[in-house]
């Protein structure tokens, strides 16, 4: 059962690291209808009338996204494990609610690299998230919020997307 993400994520404190990345796009996987490559980068994606991608905006270096990939020998052919782990900070219940869809879907994801290069995620079979945590660390300064992990495995890489059409993948 497909329940529609109701917004986006915005706890974004500008702190500039070179590690990891502070932008993530989800759409459910049932509402990313197609891709089209060019030269091997994705230069089209078509989703579902009035569907979009939420965009999640978090502080640099708390999102941690890869690809794992391994030779089958009997073909010659790669699978790859698409991993993607993300920190989002607060305990409201917007937010909570926003996990739990999260949790109940299969989403493509495509994050914005340290390097300013975007990158797509299981964009045909949808990652799941795997394992979440709620934490309320014991400190005045401690880390409140959860911590979610995604995995897929594909038969695709992890594509670079052109960064020109991601803000039309924002609107309806």
């Amino acid at each position: 059962m497909c329940l529609p993400l109701t917004q986006g994520y915005n706890f974004a404190n500008n702190c500039a690291t070179n590690a990891g990345s502070g932008e993530v796009l989800f759409i459910e996987k049932s509402n990313f209808t197609s891709f089209a490559l060019t030269a091997n980068v994705v230069t089209t994606i078509t989703r579902a009338s009035t569907k979009v991608f939420r965009s999640y905006l978090v502080d640099e270096g708390t999102v941690k996204a890869y690809s794992n990939f391994n030779l089958n020998p009997t073909n010659d052919t790669y699978k790859y494990e698409h991993k993607l782990d993300i920190t989002l900070k607060g305990w409201t219940t917007a937010v909570a609610n926003e996990v739990k869809l999260l949790g109940l879907n299969r989403v493509v994801a495509i994050v914005k690299g340290n390097n300013g290069i975007y990158r797509i995620y299981a964009p045909n079979v949808g990652l799941k998230m795997v394992t979440g945590t709620d934490e309320n660390e014991e400190a005045l300064d401690g880390f409140i919020g959860h911590k979610l992990s995604f995995t897929a495995t594909e038969t695709v890489q992890a594509y670079e997307v052109d960064s020109s059409i991601i803000a039309a993948l924002l609107t309806p």
